[in-house]
């Protein structure tokens, strides 16, 4: 099983046969070098292999894919999670979104964060022609307005969760504008 995607450096993009996506990054992202994934991911950043990321997912730790940024501070990330339990593996991508948004208000309270609103829905890439589940959010952390959108999709009984986000929402849809279904 190919859960760990592709990064190609060249053309700023990443690649996930498992989940069937593929995501170019726009202009002025950069790619989180191998020291701030090790940093993401934890004790997790020392998996190498497809087999060792399974083994950390099943025991109940979230795997960060991928991450970059921009000098203004807007990142997209693409995290991996196994569904634990019998409830959450009968949830789709919907569903998940649904329920991470049950804990979405005291994770933002945590990291000085207020939830100003979070709506599940579609996110429709009108240029590739594809639509994914998705949930819109605004929030604000420190005084400053923030915009994310997560996108979600489901492979078997693992989740990915590509989060993006930004100040505004111009740049918000930059960063997504490039997602797609790999045909």
């Amino acid at each position: 099983m190919d859960i760990v995607g592709k990064i190609a450096a060249s053309d700023k993009t990443y690649t996930n046969r498992l989940f069937g996506i593929r995501l170019a990054l726009p202009e002025g992202f950069s790619f989180y070098d191998e020291g701030q994934m090790a940093e993401l991911n934890g004790s997790v950043g020392e998996l190498q292999t497809d087999e060792d990321v399974i083994q950390a997912l099943d025991s109940g730790q979230a795997f960060f894919d991928m991450a970059a940024g921009t000098a203004s501070g807007a990142t997209v990330t693409v995290v991996i999670a196994h569904a634990s339990t019998p409830d959450v593996q009968a949830l789709d991508a919907t569903g998940y979104l649904e329920y991470a948004k049950t804990s979405l208000a005291a994770q933002l309270a945590a990291a000085n964060g207020e939830l100003k609103d979070a709506q599940v829905g579609t996110f429709a890439n009108d240029k590739a022609g594809d639509a994914f589940a998705s949930m819109k959010v605004r929030f604000e952390t420190l005084g400053t307005p923030m915009y994310e959108e997560l996108v979600c999709l489901k492979a078997g009984d693992y989740f990915m969760t590509i989060s993006a986000t930004a100040q505004d929402r111009v740049e918000l849809d930059k960063i997504l504008g490039n997602l797609s279904l790999v045909k």
